[in-house]
């Protein structure tokens, strides 16, 4: 702690009272150069601290270069204000030799070492926390099929450590290539971002682990970084999910396309759980024209640009549940190409009571910008009646997803 706001002195005496009030004798107060540290009591719950201004005999402190330490880092006292052969060193979590703190290899990563230096009835303290050689941050990046790129920035510490030469190495699982697999650094020449690649053909839901062990002379340390196959989620685009610009209109009988007027009766909107045969889901909801002639209502979307691979839209189809009976109606998928040409690429008719899917393969416009266009019809009969046509989680999707490298 710090001294509160308008406080002088240092800490002299820390009273310890449980969560019912009981006093639980008086916490220890460690003094270093930049903190006072309380050490908690079990069962504490409030601490009451006096400040007093005292002239110390001597000023004098002990200190080191870092507040962090790696294990196995050997690190030297330095004593200021007073005779340093004269002042007795000794520490908590660490052992000492002269005036030198060696941090042991098997120190617990978070861990906290105490350092005491006592000389003429005072005590000094200094404090190490435990962290690792390095810590790594780490991102996946997918770049094709079963490849990712795995890019690495470091958090070196390195206070205390002997040797010049840093070794970093990768341990994959048997499935996984990594290149490179390793690299050597030197110490006053170590890198602020590593990326290597991977390559897999392993099968979706493998698992394992990537290991990374970096040593420095007899000083190692491995991270572990968990990765498994997963499927890219083979949806690009849901139409009713993100508002992508649409017009819609309708269309009589031997009449021409035009903007719907709010004269035909016809509609076509977002619309959420619509249920078919008891089933709902969201999309939209059409009505083709019914007042002063039948036909067909459109939508028109985009533009869009496709993915550059083979890709499909795909869309479930049928009529909303509470209609009176109905023939059916007829729905019907388009593109419309930059040159302004139609393309009918797949067409289906959708009943009362179930949903049926629609599939329109879209390779051909890989790539391209095109608007896709959504029909609904009265169908050959012309009879409108209950012509409650629903799309439903209507979606752009590719023809085959790729498998990418998760990391946990």
């Amino acid at each position: 702690m710090k001294n509160p706001l308008g406080v002088k002195g240092v800490p002299v005496q820390c009273k310890v009272f449980d969560i019912n009030g009981k006093p639980l004798g008086d916490a220890e107060i460690r003094l270093t150069p930049d903190y006072a540290w309380i050490i908690g009591k079990p069962e504490g719950h409030r601490y009451v601290v006096t400040f007093e201004e005292r002239k110390e005999k001597v000023a004098w402190h002990i200190s080191t270069e870092t507040h962090y330490a790696p294990p196995g880092a050997k690190l030297p006292i330095k004593v200021e204000g007073a005779p340093a052969k004269e002042v007795q060193i000794s520490c908590e979590g660490a052992k000492v030799d002269g005036l030198t703190i060696i941090i042991p290899e098997s120190a617990v990563i978070g861990g906290r070492v105490w350092v005491r230096a006592d000389w003429q009835g005072e005590t000094r303290w200094w404090d190490f926390t435990v962290v690792p050689i390095v810590r790594w941050q780490v991102n996946l990046q997918t770049v094709g099929d079963g490849k990712a790129k795995i890019n690495l920035r470091p958090k070196w510490c390195l206070h205390g450590l002997e040797g010049e030469q840093v070794v970093i190495a990768f341990e994959p699982p048997s499935w996984l290539t990594v290149k490179p697999l390793q690299w050597k650094f030197q110490r006053n020449n170590l890198p602020d971002q590593l990326t290597a690649e991977l390559v897999t053909d392993a099968s979706v839901g493998t698992e394992g682990t990537i290991r990374i062990v970096t040593t420095i002379y007899e000083h190692r340390h491995e991270a572990q970084i968990q990765v498994r196959v997963v499927q890219e989620p083979s949806t690009v685009l849901r139409l009713d999910k993100v508002q992508i610009p649409f017009t819609w209109g309708i269309c009589r009988r031997g009449g021409k396309e035009q903007l719907d007027d709010g004269k035909s009766g016809a509609t076509f909107h977002r619309s959420e759980a619509m249920p078919v045969g008891g089933v709902r889901k969201d999309g939209f909801f059409s009505h083709p024209p019914y007042i002063g002639g039948v036909g067909y209502v459109w939508a028109q979307f985009g533009p869009l640009t496709l993915p550059n691979e083979p890709c499909v839209f795909r869309v479930w189809v049928g009529l909303m549940d509470g209609g009176d009976p109905s023939d059916g109606a007829l729905f019907i998928v388009e593109v419309l190409d930059e040159q302004g040409k139609l393309h009918r690429v797949a067409e289906k008719l959708g009943v009362q009571k179930e949903w049926r899917e629609l599939v329109a393969d879209l390779t051909e416009f890989a790539g391209k910008r095109v608007w896709l266009r959504l029909i609904a019809d009265v169908g050959p009969n012309d009879n409108s009646t209950a012509d409650w046509a629903s799309w439903g989680e209507p979606r752009i999707e590719l023809k085959t997803p790729k498998r990418i490298l998760q990391a946990q």
